[in-house]
């Protein structure tokens, strides 16, 4: 899911989130990613801007021969430039 809304006139808040889950046999495991943002446009056709980002990742195996799990995330900001053309 991804959207945006424009509170002003030049700035606008976007966010996104994604899930996606799996089994298969004895492995199991999911992924989510979300994303809020912000922007403000300084001209017509360049905007600067800032958000956070953060990945989870967990996989789950229960075979005889490969058990085990992982658990891992990352998470951070960072600052941007958008330029329309």
């Amino acid at each position: 899911m991804r959207g945006e809304y424009q509170w002003a006139e030049k700035w606008t808040l976007r966010g996104s989130g994604e899930f996606f889950a799996a089994t298969f046999d004895d492995i199991s495991g999911s992924l989510t990613d979300l994303y809020p943002g912000v922007d403000y446009r300084v001209m017509d056709s360049l905007s600067i801007g800032a958000g956070v980002n953060a990945v989870v990742l967990d996989v789950e195996s229960t075979k005889n021969r490969f058990r085990g799990q992982m658990d891992w995330q990352c998470v951070g900001g960072f600052l941007f430039l958008k330029v329309n053309f």
